[in-house]
C-alpha cells in the first residue's frame, strides 16, 4: 500500500522533506508527458511508501477511475 498525499506545491515539499533527511524513492516526476501533474515519492523509517502528488483535475480523476476499473 501507498499513502498519496496532495499539495499544489510537490516540488517545495519535496525540497523541506528531502533537507531533513527523509528517504527518497523517486524523485518529483510528470507521470504522463506535460500533464502538469507531479509525483515524488518517499520511505518512512519502516520501509513503507507514501507520495507526495499534484491534485487531480476532473480528466485526470476520470481517466484514473476508468484505469482502475480495468484491473
Amino acid at each position: 500500500m501507498i499513502w498519496n498525499l496532495e499539495t499544489p506545491d510537490v516540488q517545495g515539499e519535496f525540497a523541506k522533506l528531502k533537507g531533513k533527511g527523509a528517504t527518497v524513492v523517486k524523485e518529483p516526476y510528470d507521470p504522463a508527458e506535460n500533464s502538469g501533474m507531479m509525483i515524488t515519492t518517499f520511505a518512512d523509517p519502516d520501509g513503507n511508501y507514501f507520495q507526495l502528488m499534484s491534485p487531480m483535475d476532473a480528466a485526470m480523476r476520470e481517466t484514473a477511475q476508468q484505469m482502475a476499473s480495468r484491473r
